[in-house]
């Protein structure tokens, strides 16, 4: 289904208990859309006993372009995959390990068309300090964060991951179950558009790391994988250095991992009851 395109607005009273916003000022279009949403979701097995208000419903529409069929697919394999790891899904100290570590974050300047940037330096993982798993509920927590900013829902995510100092212990303590979890994650869970992931200062083992997740990856994700060697100008085409940190040649700013850790802190509250809402299921009245 085509993104819609309308630009005219109304306000659209949800004062029914389905939603928990009182107007949402939405595309004609994007409303309707909503509304057949809601009704797949209402007589689909997986999702009709749940109760999704009307943000995380437009959350979902908008990572799959309103294709409805797609939007369930996410919707229905986010609930089952929070439901059976909830160990991912919950707030842990050893996230700001891994956000001091300068291993991930999501770099605060977004690109011209309004892309959310990724940035990833796997080398950085001291793997005797923190898990995979860890380095897992940093990104989702992330994910959510950046996910509050309905731009970035419709715009989507551009990924840049720096190889630099990735060694044979990283890829071992990351394994093959992990690198199916964060996988399907990516690519079939998470409400979010990954519009191309660039790979950059590609070293002797970023094969075998790819060769990790590529059987996890279907043929859509892998088309949207760039790997640029050391030719960083080839990246500048996608993102341009003004929107980079200096880590990658841009001419922005860095960001401290206090900046990070303080950003996260002061959403993990939001982000906890945003995934415990998904868990909720409609009330039964009993005659």
């Amino acid at each position: 289904m085509a993104p819609v395109e309308s630009t005219s607005l109304i306000n659209r009273p949800t004062s029914d208990k389905k939603s928990s916003i009182s107007t949402l000022s939405l595309p004609i279009n994007e409303v309707n859309l909503l509304n057949e949403f809601r009704s797949l979701l209402s007589t689909h097995p997986k999702t009709k006993e749940y109760d999704f208000n009307d943000k995380i419903c437009l959350k979902f529409l908008r990572s799959r372009d309103y294709d409805l069929c797609e939007s369930l697919k996410v919707l229905s394999g986010f609930v089952d995959v929070a439901e059976e790891r909830p160990d991912i899904f919950s707030w842990s100290d050893n996230i700001k390990k891994v956000i001091s570590s300068g291993m991930y974050y999501h770099y605060p300047v977004k690109t011209p068309n309004g892309c959310k940037l990724l940035i990833n330096h796997p080398g950085c993982w001291d793997t005797r300090s923190f898990k995979i798993t860890d380095i897992i509920s940093a990104t989702l927590f992330f994910d959510e964060m950046s996910l509050l900013d309905e731009d970035v829902q419709r715009n989507g995510f551009i990924g840049v991951i720096d190889m630099r100092g990735l060694g044979w212990s990283h890829i071992y303590n990351v394994g093959l179950t992990n690198a199916k979890l964060a996988s399907d994650l990516t690519d079939k869970y998470i409400p979010f558009k990954l519009i191309n992931l660039h790979v950059v200062y590609e070293n002797r083992l970023t094969d075998m790391a790819y060769s990790l997740f590529k059987p996890f990856l279907d043929e859509r994700l892998k088309k949207r994988i760039i790997f640029h060697g050391h030719d960083l100008t080839s990246l500048y085409k996608y993102v341009p250095q003004s929107c980079l940190p200096p880590s990658f040649g841009g001419t922005n700013v860095d960001f401290s991992a206090d900046y990070y850790n303080e950003q996260l802190e002061s959403h993990k509250e939001q982000i906890l009851k945003i995934w415990e809402s998904l868990k909720k299921k409609k009330s039964v009245n009993k005659k």
